[in-house]
């Protein structure tokens, strides 16, 4: 507050002593030293000083430059510290400013965990958004006009005011005492003050918990608590909040049910010991929470459920007609009434489930008579549902359902339920008289009294359902080639109750080929074409013989190429489309060709004259075949036909080179084998001879002898 540390670095040189100017009390100072530190003393609080620093030479004359130190002192602390205007939420704290120049004030405390600093000019605050019934430090210093330079701090401690108590109650309220319960205000810890009055006696209880239990009371009896909160200090209080109560009235005596029906009772007892009270009843009626009250003590209620057992709470009521006491039950039962909803379910051939609603109200079993194999039966439950076993397969049975009263001696009117057990599934099914569009389906009936059948399947995306009485059932309208799943059921004499299904799967009957016709014949191959039936997909099946052996082939095509055939010989193919399941046939369809004839071999020309010739040739290998001659006779193409390997063509040209065209003809007279040319010419001259080489004429008169021709014919 009244003096400062000067310090500096020494300027770069020799040896050097400083001098320092300042201004103290308005009275200019000049100090002198060897060090580069100096303590300046005598100076004032909370005061700027300027200090101008400089270097002197050896000569005690020469100075350096001054350089300035500006520097406050130190505020003195401020007095008399005190806080006022005391809220939940707010304190004033004031002081008296301390000697010296002007200052202003850090003010420091923490609030919610949270270090906050204030800044005023004067010597009272309001610190607001404090929290109640807490106590705090503030910090109170001193600050230099340079904002830096700080006085001794000064701490003010107070507690801020308690808030009130909320949410009041009063609960585990008895006879003689009460529970008092409050929540804590918010704020710092407190301890509280309860303030009651009791038998003309004013009471003062403390405590540092937010409930209290008070005894000593009197029954049934209005209280009324002023509960305060107290801070840390013992000394601020909150503002006051009253508990008012009542005390239990105790519980009535001798309690009894009478006049018993099926839908009310008259309810009785004796009042409690105590001051005058009301009485109230609790009960369940209809699933809901009922209560009623009286000022007698009896009452009689009216609107119960049959066969219920009914349990009524009985209580004093005290004069705030909220403060009850202890209840005493009186149990009775209604009569029951008759179940509900009764059907049976889960039925297999053996057994079935039977269940109902249960009569209105509660606690009940259940009784169930019936006949099972001529014998009287009775079984016993207490759930709505029973597995009744031992049962015959598609037999109606008539079960007595009765509801049995708590007691187990009180019953209901009994409710019958009727209900077929399930019929035993069909045997022995299969499909017969399969045809492209229907099939009939037959089975062996199940064990038991007569039952007709259901069928279930899919017809065209469609699923359809068809009845009969019989065990056989013919079903049109299908689609040739298509697998048919047929889930085929026992119905029982209800029309509803059904056995489990039979599975009979089969193919319809695939449609005939169409369009058969046979290419590419050659000596030993035919081709085989066909167009698909309409329908699902199927593969084909040909068959024929060759070489007197019965011969199958499986193709998925529409065509197929049969080899290793003898050539000129007819051959059948049946072709049949076959179902998926590669065992149903559609009908067959037949394909007859030939195969082509081989060539004839060895051909010839022989006996030739001017006008005719022989042909000749050797049978080709195979089967009976007849021949076929192509050959161009005077500038018309002319065909000659045969059954022997030798044929005479007459009306030919002298001295013309004629080709013939010999070919084999198959039995159907329409496959030919490959044609086979003879080139032969007609003589020239009737009594020449056969010749091998071409003979000249060396003048009209003369010729040139041929010689006799191997080949037969001239040239």
């Amino acid at each position: 507050m009244t003096s400062m540390n000067l310090c500096w670095g020494a300027p770069v040189g020799l040896n050097v002593s400083y001098g320092l100017n300042f201004s103290r009390n308005g009275q200019s100072t000049q100090l002198v030293t060897s060090n580069t530190c100096i303590n300046v003393t005598g100076l004032n609080s909370s005061i700027s000083y300027s200090f101008f620093v400089f270097a002197v030479a050896g000569d005690n004359m020469t100075i350096g430059d001054s350089v300035t130190i500006t520097a406050f002192t130190k505020p003195g602390a401020v007095t008399s510290p005190s806080a006022s205007n005391v809220t939940t939420t707010s304190i004033r704290p004031c002081w008296v400013a301390p000697v010296g120049g002007n200052v202003s004030y850090s003010v420091n405390f923490s609030s919610n965990g949270q270090s906050t600093q204030l800044i005023t000019n004067n010597t009272c605050i309001n610190v607001t958004g404090l929290n109640s019934a807490t106590s705090y430090s503030f910090i109170v210093i001193a600050v230099a006009g340079n904002n830096m330079t700080l006085g001794d701090s000064v701490t003010i401690t107070a507690f801020t005011k308690p808030g009130a108590v909320t949410s009041p109650s009063a609960s585990n309220v008895t006879t003689t005492s009460i529970r008092l319960c409050w929540v804590a205000p918010v704020g710092g810890n407190v301890s509280y003050s309860v303030n009651f009055s009791s038998n003309g006696q004013s009471t003062q209880l403390i405590t540092n918990n937010t409930c209290i239990n008070v005894t000593g009371l009197n029954s049934a009896t209005s209280y009324s608590f002023i509960v305060i909160a107290v801070a840390g200090n013992n000394m601020t209080l909150g503002d006051s909040v009253t508990i008012t109560a009542f005390t239990k009235p105790g519980p009535v005596t001798s309690p009894y049910a009478s006049n018993v029906t099926m839908t009310s009772m008259n309810l009785c007892w004796g009042a409690p010991v105590g001051l005058n009270v009301s009485y109230g009843l609790n009960f369940s009626r209809n699933g809901q929470s009922t209560q009623l009250f009286t000022s007698n003590t009896y009452i009689n209620v009216t609107g119960l459920n049959s066969s219920i057992s009914y349990s009524f709470f009985v209580f004093a009521v005290a004069g705030d007609n909220m403060t009850v006491g202890d209840s005493v039950t009186i149990t009775a039962f209604t009569k029951p009434g008759p179940v509900t909803s009764p059907y049976a379910s889960n039925v297999t051939m053996t057994s079935m489930n039977l269940c109902w609603g249960a009569p209105v109200g509660l606690n009940v079993s259940y009784g169930l008579n019936f006949s099972r194999n001529g014998q009287s039966t009775q079984l016993v439950t207490s759930n709505t549902c029973i597995n009744v076993t031992g049962l015959n397969s598609s037999i109606s049975y008539s079960f007595f359902v009765f509801a049995v009263a708590g007691d187990n001696m009180t019953v209901g009117d009994s409710v019958t339920i009727t209900a077929f057990t399930k019929p035993g599934p069909v045997t022995s099914p299969y499909a017969s008289n399969v045809t492209m569009t229907s099939m009939n389906l037959c089975w062996v009936a199940p064990v038991g009294l007569n039952v007709s059948y259901g069928l279930n399947f899919s017809r065209n995306g469609q699923s359809t359902q068809l009845f009969t009485s019989n065990t056989c059932i013919n079903v049109p309208g299908l689609n040739s080639s298509i697998s048919y799943s047929f889930f085929v059921f026992a119905v029982a004499g209800d029309n509803k109750t059904v056995g489990d299904s039979v599975t009979i799967t089969a193919f319809t009957k695939p449609g005939a080929v169409t369009s058969p016709s046979a290419s590419n014949v050659t000596t030993t191959s035919i081709r085989l074409c066909w167009v698909v039936p309409v329908g699902g997909n199927v593969s084909y099946s040909v068959n024929f013989s060759s070489n007197g052996q019965s011969t199958r082939l499986i193709t998925n095509n529409t065509c197929i190429n049969v080899t290793g055939l003898n050539s000129a010989t007819s051959y059948s193919f049946i072709v049949i489309a076959v179902a998926g399941n590669n065992m149903t046939l559609g009908d067959s369809v037949t394909i007859t060709a030939f195969t082509k004839p081989g060539p004839v071999t060895s051909p010839y020309a022989s006996n030739v004259t001017m006008t005719s010739m022989n042909l000749c040739w050797v049978a080709p290998v195979g089967l009976n075949v007849s021949y076929g001659l192509n050959f161009s006779r005077n500038g018309q193409s002319t065909q000659l036909f045969t059954s022997n390997t030798c044929i005479n063509v007459p009306g030919l040209n002298s001295s013309i080179s004629y080709s013939f065209f010999v070919f084999a003809v198959a039995g159907d007279n329409k496959t030919v084998g490959d044609s086979v040319t003879i080139t032969a010419f007609t003589s020239f001259y009737s009594s020449l001879p056969l010749v091998s080489n071409p003979w000249k004429l060396n003048s009209p008169s003369s010729f040139q002898q041929p010689q006799e021709s191997i080949c037969g014919y001239y040239s």
